[in-house]
């Protein structure tokens, strides 16, 4: 999977976009599987990282509420990826 920073963050050595966090935070895994796609856009929602994995990507990124996770969800269908799997890790304080 490639990323790249967005509208929201420029995309850091470290593969993570600079945004700030907020308070009530939810860190998710989501898994995805299929070719390789361009995930720039989600910058915009959310702080990614993708990890690549054998069929796809596992996306780690953390939003502010449900209305950023619905919003990642929604650009990754618009970008045709299919995911398998999403789990909340943690909520921040």
């Amino acid at each position: 999977m490639t990323t790249r920073g967005g509208p929201g963050g420029t995309l850091a050595a470290s593969g993570r976009t600079r945004r700030g966090r907020g308070r009530g935070a939810v860190l998710y895994h989501i898994r995805v599987v299929g070719p390789e796609r361009d995930l720039g856009g989600l910058g915009e929602y959310a702080d990614i990282v993708a990890a690549p994995t054998r069929d796809g990507a596992i996306l780690s990124c953390e939003v502010p509420d449900a209305s950023g996770l619905t919003g990642v969800v929604a650009l990754l269908c618009d970008l045709g990826v299919d995911i398998a799997e999403l789990q909340a890790v943690s909520r921040r304080a």
